[in-house]
């Protein structure tokens, strides 16, 4: 919330880079940026292998930098968890942020992913086996396809955590839930915020 530019983000990088090259957790949360503050981002992520935790949520970008993350994001295999909230991700996004099959949390709360977007992501996560928090809280999501991403999920031997807070789940999607449920491999949480 500090409505950085690419100017105030240049020298804090450049401060981090001189000072401490040992940093893993970088959150930028939540400064607007546009594209030109964003590629100052990406030409730090090509040059810091020890970065393994990045939250850039609540940025708004356009498909140029979307593609740019996705390129560094495929290259740089140190980051292991990734924020994404909240940055008007949707179908058209997903094939190009998540080809990097090293993450092992992705967060994708309140982005347009909706039905369907999700088998986008079950083709990308299904490949993906490091993966062991997925977050698609508020995603516009009904429970149709919900199924198959639980089966890709329970192929994975260390998956732990699905969250699915404040969608629209139906009764089918309730229903495979359950099913999973049953095996007990992994959590899922589908509690809905009342809304005031």
């Amino acid at each position: 919330y500090n409505k950085i530019n690419d100017k105030g983000l240049a020298s804090i990088l450049k401060v981090i880079s001189t000072t401490n090259k040992k940093i893993n957790h970088l959150d930028i949360s939540c400064n607007y940026f546009k594209l030109k503050d964003f590629q100052v981002l990406i030409e730090y992520l090509k040059t810091n292998p020890e970065l393994s935790l990045l939250d850039i949520s609540d940025n708004k970008l356009d498909s140029q930098s979307y593609t740019s993350l996705g390129e560094v994001l495929n290259t740089v295999n140190k980051i292991k968890s990734l924020n994404v909230s909240n940055m008007g991700i949707n179908t058209e996004n997903i094939p190009i942020l998540f080809k990097s099959l090293c993450m092992t949390e992705i967060i994708l709360d309140d982005n347009d992913i909706g039905d369907e977007g999700l088998p986008l992501l079950i083709k990308i996560f299904g490949e993906n086996q490091n993966l062991k928090k997925l977050s698609l809280k508020n995603t516009k999501l009904s429970g149709k396809g919900l199924d198959n991403l639980l089966k890709v999920l329970e192929k994975m031997n260390d998956f732990k955590e699905l969250h699915l807070e404040n969608n629209n789940i139906d009764e089918s999607g309730i229903n495979a839930m359950m099913n999973a449920a049953q095996g007990k491999q992994f959590k899922v949480f589908v509690s809905k915020e009342e809304e005031m």
